[in-house]
């Protein structure tokens, strides 16, 4: 049996991603909420005892973000572009492990279930790789296969001569033998093109060797690759299915989800509803029996507790709501902290930003802030108190517990 320590994860973001036509690496573009390669990154940490990622173009930024992530991954860098074969070349001397799992930065669709199944196919010591049936095959190299399923060699969509093609398409993952990884890499040379080190060379040479990669079939969607604009909107769509998918199963009601936007990251309880039209953005927690949207955006770092109604034309950002809150219609609430039990009627605006610096804005328990108020933060209203409709707070003239404000500037006008 092959354990997780036992493996190492090679992750090339390397590429210059010249189709993607953007200032940003490839690797480095959203997909519901998280950068390409850090699904990637999770998926390989799940599985592997030690995670390599090999840097190229825009290096700096690629390592910046492994920095801000918090990623504990070795960093290799591929100082010239020389191709997959070039790339894992300079990782070798790092790897710890006796098998190599080889992943690509760009595809965030890889699931664990279809990695561990390479590990299965290779329990026998034999390399395996992903491989995927599909009629759109578009650039992706062709793998032909002998009768007995291992590889005999994988073309790439540049270099197939005359009618030759294959069904089967490679995914770029594979699972070596270290050893043989080492060995391979010794002695395979620039063929193409390109001009540049196929890693793909490697399954031809196993096959020479009796060592044939054992192919596991995946779902082609598993194999989309972050290649084009066209590309990340494909593989964003697939996954919002799948997150989708994850929270009705959790018992979450979505209504229309097909016109729901929910990232990763996300905690929903069991029995609230999730209107049409609503985004709700990484890292935010929604407790039960909730109702939010249609049209609500859900910004991260918000807490929404039970019982709690966001509703049409609301938006909240880094802010805590606790239970049984109701904001029902056209409001804005960011950096903001409320009470249980407290009202927030239409069209109110806590004005968070003040040119400089963001502020919180602190609302007690059973308060009721009236329509249209708008409190100017930093400030704090008290439990049970009330702000009347129209009424601007100024920053930092609290409203007391209990008391009524009205006006602009609010003011008090008796005792709650």
């Amino acid at each position: 049996m092959i354990s997780k320590q036992d493996v190492s994860a090679v992750i090339l973001a390397a590429g210059k991603g010249k189709r993607m036509k953007s200032s940003l690496p490839k690797v480095l573009h959203k997909v519901m909420g998280k950068e390409s390669l850090a699904w990637v990154i999770e998926l390989a940490e799940k599985i592997t005892g030690q995670q390599i990622v090999v840097v190229g173009h825009q290096r700096e930024m690629v390592t910046t973000s492994l920095s801000n992530w918090g990623c504990e991954v070795d960093v290799v860098v591929q100082d010239v572009l020389d191709g997959t074969g070039g790339a894992v070349k300079r990782a070798l001397r790092r790897i710890k492990g006796d098998w190599v799992l080889i992943l690509c930065g760009d595809m965030p669709l890889i699931s664990a279930r279809s990695v561990r199944r390479l590990f299965r196919a290779s329990i026998s010591g034999r390399p395996s790789m992903l491989v995927a049936e599909t009629e759109e095959r578009g650039s992706y190299g062709r793998v032909w296969v002998d009768e007995d399923g291992l590889a005999k060699r994988i073309v790439e969509k540049s270099d197939l001569s005359g009618s030759e093609d294959s069904s089967l398409i490679n995914t770029g993952v594979y699972f070596v033998p270290k050893q043989l990884l080492r060995e391979g890499l010794k002695r395979i040379v620039p063929n193409n093109a390109q001009g540049e080190l196929y890693l793909t060379d490697l399954v031809q040479y196993a096959y020479q060797k009796k060592m044939g990669f054992k192919v596991v079939l995946v779902d082609p969607q598993e194999c989309i690759g972050i290649n084009s604009r066209k590309d990340l909107a494909l593989a964003e769509e697939i996954l919002r299915r799948r997150i989708i998918n994850s929270h009705l199963e959790r018992g979450v009601t979505i209504h229309m989800p097909e016109t729901v936007w929910i990232e990763d990251g996300v905690k929903i309880g069991r029995d609230t509803e999730i209107f049409p039209f609503t985004v709700i953005r990484s890292r935010v927690k929604i407790g039960s029996y909730c109702q939010i949207g249609p049209f609500a955006h859900i910004r991260s770092g918000t807490r929404i507790g039970n019982n709690c109604i966001v509703g049409n034309f609301v938006e909240v950002n880094r802010s805590l709501l606790s239970d049984k809150v109701y904001a029902k219609h056209l409001t804005y609430l960011g950096d903001t902290v409320v009470g249980e039990a407290s009202n927030i009627g239409a069209g109110t605006i806590t004005a968070n930003y003040d040119g400089h610096s963001k502020n919180k804005t602190e609302i007690g328990r059973n308060a009721f802030i009236g329509s249209g108020a708008i409190l100017i933060a930093p400030v704090k209203v008290g439990n049970k108190a009330i702000v009347g409709a129209g009424a601007v707070v100024p920053k930092r003239h609290n409203v007391a517990d209990g008391k009524v404000v009205v006006g602009v500037p609010a003011k008090e006008i008796r005792n709650g």
